[in-house]
């Protein structure tokens, strides 16, 4: 199966689609919060989108059982096992989409704060030498 193939099958059902939307935009205003501090309820948001992120990937995780499980028909097994295949699918997708972005906001948000804090030290610091040394390090990656 080729890659459009893949990301064609991903995309078919509009609640991957709406799930899809709704992850992403909660990625992008976690990493607004992240880049640009200054509004403190989007800071906030920022440091709670981890959790947020899973937490909808499962929402829609239990959406896409509930949507395989309304069209599973007991009276017709043969039937309904493709309706319930694709429900599970969304489940699937789901929450591979909530826990990617959880995980890339995360290790984002953790160089950003490692960076600026690295940055701080070195324009911080009064001496020069000191300055250099860093800067030196930082360049050669010999903390040693």
């Amino acid at each position: 199966m080729e890659y459009e193939q893949i990301i064609e099958q991903i995309f078919a059902s509009t609640t991957n689609q709406i799930a899809a939307t709704v992850i992403a935009f909660l990625t992008l205003l976690a990493l607004l919060g992240i880049f640009t501090p200054t509004n403190v309820k989007i800071k906030n948001f920022a440091k709670q989108s981890p959790a947020i992120l899973a937490t909808v990937g499962i929402f829609f995780s239990f959406w896409g059982i509930s949507i395989g499980l309304i069209a599973l028909d007991l009276t017709d097994i043969q039937g309904s096992i493709p309706k319930l295949l694709d429900g599970l699918k969304i489940k699937f997708i789901a929450s591979l989409n909530g826990v990617i972005s959880k995980s890339n906001t995360s290790h984002i948000r953790t160089l950003f704060n490692v960076t600026k804090c690295f940055l701080r030290t070195v324009l911080d610091s009064s001496d020069s030498n000191r300055k250099w040394f860093i800067f030196k390090q930082a360049n050669t990656g010999k903390w040693g």
